[in-house]
């Protein structure tokens, strides 16, 4: 199988887990915690995607997914049935805000949101993850950490950072476009 045909079934599949996900948490903006508690068989996904996908090719995304870590594996009824862990959660919120990013999202007019973030030294990892949520979301660095997009992505924003925990670190605030000719 090419690279670009692996590509493209892995980005099937995470689309299918998303809308999965979606149909589990379906109202909850604001979800965070454990992901729920739903499973998905090779069977089931092979009936979605059609025929163009070998039980193989599907196999080798999951054993992919698993070994990245976004998926976890039980065994019930002498078969294995596999669920979004955190981290696939995590990776789910993201490609669902890096589409909604691509789709155009609405500018403002005259202000920007901005975030100002102060995250310790000790949790270096958080501030990584949040440092590539905002890249990701196409906020700029005005300082190290202060960061202004012109997008209205505030919903996107939160959700991720509710989730991976940091809001304790973070201001959300918008800021009003001055005049030009101060």
């Amino acid at each position: 199988m090419g690279k670009k045909k692996s590509k493209k079934i892995t980005e099937e599949v995470l689309k299918i887990l998303g809308n999965l996900y979606d149909t589990f948490v379906e109202g909850a903006d604001e979800f965070v915690g454990p992901p729920p508690p739903f499973h998905v068989e090779i069977e089931y996904l092979q009936e979605i995607l059609g025929s163009d996908w070998s039980w193989r090719q599907i196999a080798n995304v999951i054993y992919y997914f698993k070994n990245k870590g976004y998926l976890a594996q039980r065994k019930a009824k002498d078969q294995n049935k596999y669920f979004l862990s955190n981290k696939g959660v995590g990776k789910v919120l993201r490609l669902k805000a890096k589409k909604q990013i691509s789709k155009k999202p609405k500018k403002f007019k005259d202000k920007y949101l901005i975030i100002i973030f102060d995250v310790p030294i000790q949790e270096k990892q958080k501030r990584t993850i949040l440092k590539n949520i905002l890249k990701e979301l196409k906020f700029e660095k005005l300082q190290q950490s202060i960061w202004i997009t012109k997008f209205d992505i505030l919903k996107e924003a939160k959700r991720l950072v509710n989730f991976y925990k940091l809001e304790s670190y973070i201001k959300f605030m918008f800021v009003r476009k001055a005049e030009e000719n101060i």
